[in-house]
């Protein structure tokens, strides 16, 4: 009985003291920077502000397309998996 005490009072201050220090990190540590008073932005707003990308110079000429072709069947090879490796 009263090694079992023992083991309880140790317990309840091992709690203890890790709740001390659990709250005195998150007083520490702040959830967000200081001054940072900024609102998040409703998903609309957000979506208005994203630009589509205008670009159309995608075509490329036909020895530039083979050497990424090549460059593509290259690297399939050396990812397929070998026989025997697991």
């Amino acid at each position: 009985m009263k090694k079992m005490t023992v083991v309880v009072v140790i317990a309840f201050i091992g709690l203890l003291a890790g709740t001390y220090l659990f709250n005195r990190e998150v007083k520490r540590s702040p959830l967000r920077p200081p001054g940072d008073n900024h609102r998040p932005q409703p998903m609309n707003a957000w979506q208005a502000g994203v630009k589509p990308a205008t670009r159309t110079d995608y075509t490329t000429d036909a020895a530039t397309h083979r050497q990424l072709m090549e460059k593509l069947r290259a690297e399939e090879i050396r990812q397929r998996p070998q026989e025997g490796r697991n």
